[in-house]
């Protein structure tokens, strides 16, 4: 499940990155991290907030996902699957700049 979240992540930053991607893995404050930043324009803001969002269990996650206007499947599977294997999604982005996706692993 996790080489699907980082091959989603992997494959967006290609597809909008205007020269090349950076994928790192290390630790920060104990706990594991991988980390892919890309060269491209950024993304808008309520995307931002919505990857950002933290939800206490799988079960959360699922009430509150059948929301109508979606996000790119690829984007609402990396989602999905970060809850259920309780991975936070960390994304610091500008829109028109580069964009920085944490994944930081809670065990």
């Amino acid at each position: 499940l996790l080489s699907i979240v980082v091959h989603n992540l992997i494959d967006n930053a290609l597809k909008i990155s205007k020269s090349e991607i950076n994928i790192s893995a290390g630790y920060q404050d104990g706990k594991k991290q991988i980390v892919i930043e890309d060269t491209g324009d950024g993304m808008p803001d309520d995307l931002i907030k919505w990857l950002n969002k933290s939800y206490r269990s799988y079960e959360e996650w699922l009430r509150v996902s059948t929301d109508t206007e979606q996000k790119g499947i690829g984007l609402v599977i990396v989602k999905d699957l970060c809850v259920l294997l309780q991975i936070d999604i960390i994304v610091s982005a500008k829109q028109g700049s580069h964009t920085s996706i944490q994944l930081v692993f809670q065990q």
